[in-house]
């Protein structure tokens, strides 16, 4: 059952079998669904906080105690219905091109969905073996699945495209550590500087042929603009960051 989970909603194994636990025992804390879905309590915080994104779970107090529900079986052909009205709805904003002039293509995607395509665009047409981009990882983490950013990562370094990412942040979350333990073998450098003196609220990266821009802190949502000045002049600006920091 948790591979038909896993095919139709795209699930990872840990959600899947979280889901699963929930729905068996009823609703319980975060301990009492680990235990039945055999997987441990501190693995299941992520898992946990994805499926209550997707609208899989809900949480409720008994006590002082937060506890997890899943959502009744039968509602799940609502979520799924809701999935592929949001993918024909992203579909349809593709079609909502704006062309200022011939050397500017802008194009705006809705919601975490149309993030996605946007961000698959941006790879699939990438021309360069350089990418530069600006992040904030608390927005990155809050909008995108980890996995889904390892999978996107995955496919960049497979075409043997480089990153260079400097990271706003004034905290280092676990899962930036590891990410950053694999900078070199995922083709990546990765410059920190403090967000209460230099605050990124969106992510903003260039190929050298055109700028990506996500914003994850308030409606996720994305612009993709396919400009050779603006890239080359956003190149410019990252570069100029980047060699105040002492870094070659």
């Amino acid at each position: 059952m948790d591979n038909m989970l896993q095919n139709i909603f795209g699930l990872s194994a840990p959600e899947a079998k979280l889901f699963i636990s929930a729905s068996q025992i009823g609703g319980g804390t975060i301990s009492e669904i680990a235990k039945g879905a055999k997987i441990a309590r501190t693995a299941a915080y992520i898992p946990l906080k994805n499926l209550l994104k997707r609208g899989l779970l809900s949480i409720f107090k008994v006590g002082k105690r937060l506890n997890y529900r899943a959502i009744e079986p039968t509602n799940l052909v609502g979520i799924y219905d809701k999935n592929k009205s949001d993918l024909e709805h992203i579909i349809s904003e593709l079609s909502k091109t704006i062309r200022i002039s011939s050397g500017l293509d802008i194009r705006y995607f809705p919601s975490e969905t149309g993030i996605s395509i946007a961000s698959e665009i941006f790879l699939s047409e990438s021309r360069t073996k350089l990418w530069r981009s600006f992040e904030n990882p608390l927005y990155t983490n809050q909008t995108f699945y980890l996995r889904e950013i390892e999978k996107y990562d995955a496919r960049r370094v497979s075409k043997k495209i480089r990153g260079k990412v400097i990271v706003s942040t004034d905290t280092m979350p676990l899962w930036l550590e590891d990410f950053m333990k694999h900078n070199t073998e995922e083709l990546r450098e990765t410059l920190i500087i403090p967000y209460h003196r230099f605050p990124f609220d969106a992510s903003v990266a260039s190929n050298g042929d055109m700028v990506l821009i996500i914003f994850g802190k308030q409606m996720p949502s994305s612009i993709l603009i396919k400009n050779r000045d603006l890239a080359v002049t956003l190149d410019s600006i990252f570069d100029f960051v980047w060699s105040k920091s002492g870094i070659e």
